[in-house]
C-alpha cells in the first residue's frame, strides 16, 4: 500500500471517529444546564406553593387539607419519636393535635432545592410559634424533605425528617 493511499484511510477513520463522538455528545452541556435549570426553577415554585399550602393548614388547623400535600408511601421521620409510616398512620397521629388556633405563626425557610429525576430534596429552616391558649412558647429548627412527583405532575411530600434547634427540657 502507497503512503498516499494510507494517509487518506487514517485521515478518513479519524474523521469518522470525531464524527461518531460529536454525534454522541447530545446537548450541549450549556444548553442542558440551562434546561435543568428551569426544571429546577419549576421543582422549586411547586415546593414553594406545597410549603405554603403546609403553613396555611398548619396555622388553620385544617389537618385534612394539610395531609392533601403528603404521598399516599409517606415516611416521617419525627424528632423524639416513633417513625410514621403511610398515610393513615401520619392522619391517626396529626388528627389529634390539628385545631384552629392552636399554631398562631409558622414560618418555613427554603435553603436548597434539587432535582433528581421524579424526587426532589429540600432543605431548609423553620419556626412555629404556639397559641398563647395552647401554652404559648415556639420552636425553631431544621429539615430535609424529600418529595416525590405525581402521575399528575404534581409534588408531594415522600420523606421528612426535622429536628429542633433547642435540645429537649431534662
Amino acid at each position: 500500500m502507497c503512503r498516499r493511499t494510507l494517509h487518506v484511510i487514517i485521515g478518513a477513520t479519524v474523521f469518522v471517529a470525531v464524527a461518531l463522538t460529536a454525534g454522541c455528545q447530545g446537548t450541549p452541556a450549556s444548553m442542558a444546564s440551562g434546561a435543568n435549570a428551569m426544571e429546577n426553577s419549576a421543582v422549586t415554585a411547586s415546593v414553594r406553593q406545597v410549603f405554603g399550602d403546609y403553613v396555611a393548614n398548619v396555622i388553620a388547623g385544617n389537618a385534612d387539607r394539610w395531609l392533601t400535600l403528603w404521598d399516599a408511601s409517606v415516611v416521617q421521620l419525627p424528632p423524639d419519636a416513633p417513625m410514621v409510616v403511610g398515610k393513615d398512620a401520619l392522619a391517626r397521629k396529626v388528627r389529634a393535635g390539628f385545631a384552629p388556633g392552636v399554631c398562631a405563626d409558622m414560618k418555613i425557610t427554603i435553603q436548597e432545592v434539587k432535582t433528581s429525576g421524579e424526587l426532589a430534596f429540600a432543605r431548609g429552616v423553620f419556626t412555629k410559634t404556639m397559641s398563647k391558649s395552647a401554652g404559648g412558647g415556639g420552636v425553631d429548627g431544621k429539615f430535609l424533605t424529600v418529595f416525590k412527583r405525581q402521575t399528575d405532575g404534581s409534588w408531594k411530600i415522600f420523606r421528612d425528617c426535622f429536628n429542633s434547634n433547642v435540645p429537649p427540657a431534662k
